[in-house]
């Protein structure tokens, strides 16, 4: 039971790094793009309007992403080979 316990904490740090990491990434990545994008812009200033920004994509995408490794390691050992049920 300790151990499971171990392995769910250890997983739910992993999960959670990934997913601020990614956000931090994510966000990075996005302002860049928007500054590049800025061809027309006053004096090098970028003025951004509310929805310019998809809050919503950013934290979807990263929540997924951060998921799919718990996902791999819960599916991965509930498969059996098929040459074990002859």
């Amino acid at each position: 039971m300790n151990q499971k316990l171990a392995q769910v904490l250890k997983n739910g740090i992993i999960s959670f790094l990934i997913f601020w990491s990614l956000i931090i990434g994510i966000s990075a990545i996005e302002a860049n793009i928007k500054i590049v994008d800025c061809t027309a812009c006053n004096d090098g200033n970028r003025k951004l309007n509310w929805n310019e920004i998809n809050y919503g994509l950013i934290l979807g995408t990263s929540a997924i992403i951060s998921i799919i490794p718990n996902l791999i390691r819960i599916i991965k050992p509930t498969k059996k080979p098929l040459y074990n049920n002859i």
